[in-house]
């Protein structure tokens, strides 16, 4: 799970691994996967500039 903070423009603020996989590299990718998504169009409440979202991130395996 990811934890960002959302800017008023749709950018990402501060960003951490909320709830690790366990494993390094798909935390990483879980990471990278957000920088990618951005800029987000969010519904911003009035007079917030900013809002912190929790987004949980399943990966697969495929052969």
């Amino acid at each position: 799970m990811v934890k960002a903070v959302i800017n008023e423009d749709g950018s990402i603020g501060e960003m951490e691994v909320f709830q690790s996989s366990g494993h390094p590299g798909l935390d990483k990718a879980a990471m990278d996967t957000m920088k990618q998504a951005a800029p987000f169009h969010l519904p911003h409440p009035l007079g917030q500039p900013r809002m912190t979202i929790k987004i949980p991130m399943s990966y697969r395996l495929d052969r």
